[in-house]
């Protein structure tokens, strides 16, 4: 008689260095146990790299998942992942490339092909999910694969034929101590019909004026009649008790830069030569559009 397990395994689908597996490692060590990443998959080698020195126990492959085969890959009871979402969409132009990639603030020059996301797509979630049949998913994404790529009801019509109920949550990284920054998100959550459903109300710790004390606020939607979006945007966090707007806890960059370490001078830096010029020069300490940006921050903030 073959031996059930008695925990739950993961696949961390775009593992990167492991923030999500690191997630699910600081979520059993909180449960005493129970939880594992089975499987980790990334299309950049550096990445497997990282996460196998990470996750020494975790299965991984370096691979474009576009092209992999599920069948290949043990089955696990939850999957998460990162998709791109924009390539199947017919309308994937100028508009569209804000969800294909992130500037770094300092990049100092063309994107790096390890600084892309992931060659998966959101389709790949419906392949992967068809043949391993996952208990949970839980799928991260930009809130603009909601509100502006043309396939996502079609998306999850799939999702909902291959036996699965869903709900979107809309999340600040921010309130997810202790996250120092803020980035807007959007996480599906889809589960087996027949499961129960998971509680996936978020309700940050913040401090109430009018009633003088801490409270567990609630996410509050501006407009009820689209309950999706951005935080101050679209929603905002009430008091339970007198539905005062209220602004829950977060923790700054201040709390995690190394204040020792003075960093090199812009100006020090070893100039590079780029095609784009700025202030009439090709040679730059970085990438023509940063010393823009540093330019518009000086004239702000200076």
């Amino acid at each position: 008689m073959p031996v059930k397990k008695s925990y739950i395994t993961v696949t961390d689908q775009f593992c990167g260095a492991g923030g999500s597996s690191q997630g699910v490692r600081n979520l059993s060590n909180k449960l005493n146990g129970g939880l594992e990443v089975k499987l980790a998959l990334n299309h950049w080698k550096l990445a497997i790299e990282t996460h196998s020195t990470n996750f020494p126990d975790t299965l991984h492959e370096c691979t474009d998942i576009s092209a992999c085969d599920p069948r290949r890959y043990p089955s696990t009871d939850i999957l998460v992942t990162s998709p791109e979402c924009t390539t199947h969409s017919p309308a994937g132009g100028n508009n569209h490339k804000s969800l294909k990639k992130q500037m770094d603030l300092f990049e100092s020059g063309a994107i790096d092909p390890a600084t892309e996301r992931s060659r998966a797509t959101m389709w790949d979630v419906c392949r992967f999910a068809e043949y391993h049949k996952y208990n949970c998913i839980i799928v991260e994404n930009v809130v603009e694969a909601k509100t502006r790529w043309p396939l996502f009801d079609a998306w999850l019509t799939a999702m909902h034929t291959l036996g699965y109920n869903h709900k979107c949550v809309y999340l600040n990284s921010m309130h997810c101590h202790p996250t120092p920054q803020s980035r807007d998100r959007m996480y599906v959550v889809l589960w087996k019909k027949g499961n129960k459903a998971p509680n996936l109300d978020i309700t940050p710790i913040a401090f109430c004026g009018k009633c003088n004390k801490n409270i567990e606020s609630i996410q509050t939607w501006k407009n009820t009649q689209k309950q999706y979006g951005k935080y101050k945007q679209q929603y905002v966090y009430c008091c339970p008790t007198c539905t005062s707007i209220v602004e829950p806890y977060y923790y700054a960059s201040f709390n995690i830069i190394d204040w020792s370490n003075r960093g090199v001078r812009i100006g020090d830096k070893k100039l590079k030569y780029f095609d784009q010029t700025y202030k009439g020069s090709n040679w730059l300490p970085l990438a023509p559009n940063t010393m823009l940006r540093i330019e518009h921050g000086k004239e702000k903030y200076g």
